[in-house]
């Protein structure tokens, strides 16, 4: 089971924002989603914003990829295998004499949007998290807002 607390940079405060709770954040760039209890903070360079659970849409779903050999996370599926020259008939071109063998590895994504804006995609090499972490943001309790 993967163990959020472990991962280095998963769980960070949002800068400028006191909590006292952990905070599952995702940084790309100058850009990062912070998943508070009760909705999600985007930050984009120096400004933020925030979208309701409510108005997160969520995909989660499973891809194959042909990987780079010695760059393939730990905890990744390898499904198959393929030459990086091939045929017509799919097997291994033997005009080339340097053809590698390349793995064809089973990776998440899970697609993030709005009708606000938003718009990630997130690759994760867990391939069977990916639909477990985006129903669970689906399913995420909306918060009733106080008058």
């Amino acid at each position: 089971m993967y163990d959020a607390a472990r991962a280095p940079g998963v769980l960070i405060d949002p800068r400028h924002l006191a909590t006292n709770v952990a905070v599952p954040s995702l940084t790309a760039g100058k850009s990062s989603l912070h998943l508070l209890p009760d909705r999600v903070l985007l930050r984009d360079g120096k400004h933020y914003t925030d979208i309701d659970y409510r108005h997160l849409r969520t995909h989660g779903y499973q891809q194959r990829f042909i990987e780079n050999p010695g760059r393939i996370p730990r905890d990744a599926r390898q499904i198959d295998q393929t030459s990086q020259y091939v045929n017509v008939k799919g097997g291994p071109d033997r005009r080339f004499s340097n053809n590698p063998v390349l793995p064809i590895m089973l990776y998440g994504n899970i697609d993030l949007s709005s009708q606000h804006g938003l718009d990630w995609r997130l690759q994760i090499s867990r391939a069977d998290a990916a639909t477990v972490i985006a129903d669970a943001l689906v399913d995420a309790p909306a918060v009733e807002e106080a008058n």
